[in-house]
């Protein structure tokens, strides 16, 4: 799958997610943007007491299970799940010309090609 697909169905159909599983995926973006953020001003006690307080990152074994192949293959083995569980709600709004996957399921214009199938 396409991480572009990966994306898509993450950002727009997490709805269809079980709970658990759905944070999960908050927690794994949470503990993505926290790394991040800790490479870029290196060492900060307060950024970590912060986002320990907040619920943002966890010591949490069944999390850590989930995430020991990476950030990417979890999000991917979910996508997977959530396609093979609900493809048929699943709307993959391609372009017709190019037939790569749009932006968002409402967008009328191709961010490759720029071909636009507005509505009339």
């Amino acid at each position: 799958m396409h991480p572009d697909t990966v994306q898509y169905i993450l950002k727009y159909y997490s709805t269809l997610m079980e709970s658990k599983i759905g944070l999960i995926v908050d927690c794994t973006l949470r503990i993505y943007k926290y790394k991040k953020l800790r490479e870029s001003y290196q060492t900060n006690d307060t950024l970590t007491r912060h986002y320990r307080e907040a619920g943002w990152i966890t010591e949490n074994e069944t999390v850590q299970t989930l995430l020991e192949d990476g950030i990417d293959k979890f999000e991917l083995e979910v996508a997977m799940r959530i396609q093979y569980r609900y493809g048929d709600k699943i709307f993959f709004n391609r372009c017709p010309q190019c037939d790569r996957l749009a932006r968002t399921p409402q967008a009328c214009q191709c961010r490759y090609c720029g071909h636009r199938w507005r509505k009339e």
